[in-house]
């Protein structure tokens, strides 16, 4: 937010200074108007750019380890133009490293999933994946954990979400190549 701030400021001061070089160069053919609205488009047009771009930016600075998962856009009525093109404020994304077997139940993966908020802290949430069953289970106490890693979670313990064939998550999760097995893993 403050990297916004400033640099909306200063672009704001850039492009004043060069309207305002453009009046003396004119002689005064043109208006002085033109520098304070100069510096307004100039902050605007920033403020819009920082808005479509920070997704891609932030994506492009995640480590190659990262997949991105799934994208929302949102529109709002202090941004009328985002009805035109909607504005990507939030994705989840998968660290491919911390997807975690256990080896005495290889159909499902313990997968930390990133949720990306812009101008929020970053949520981390463990998702079990049940790459047979085409579903989901959010992970909500470490008794969870414990119980899968020593193969007493079953079916119906758990909060099942069924995922559509072809899921972002369902296929991360399931064809990441695992560098760890459940065992391993943190509990905290």
């Amino acid at each position: 937010m403050a990297f916004e701030l400033i640099g909306a400021i200063a672009l704001g001061f850039v492009a004043a200074g060069i309207a305002l070089f453009l009046v003396r160069l004119s002689g005064g053919r043109i208006g002085r108007a033109i520098v304070p609205i100069s510096a307004g488009v100039a902050m605007l047009g920033f403020g819009i750019w920082s808005d479509y771009s920070w997704a891609g930016r932030t994506q492009g600075e995640l480590p190659p380890n990262f997949v991105v998962l799934s994208s929302f856009s949102q529109s709002s009525p202090w941004r009328p133009w985002t009805y035109v093109l909607p504005v990507t404020e939030r994705f989840s994304a998968l660290d491919r490293d911390a997807v975690a077997r256990n080896p005495d139940h290889p159909d499902l993966a313990l997968a930390e999933v990133f949720l990306v908020t812009r101008r929020m802290p970053v949520a981390r949430v463990r998702q079990i994946v049940d790459c047979r069953g085409d579903r989901r289970a959010q992970v909500t106490e470490t008794g969870d954990l414990t119980r899968l890693v020593d193969g007493s979670i079953g079916a119906g313990d758990l909060a099942w979400i069924a995922l559509p064939e072809g899921d972002s998550l369902l296929t991360a999760a399931c064809e990441t190549p695992v560098a760890g097995s459940l065992p391993h893993i943190s509990r905290g």
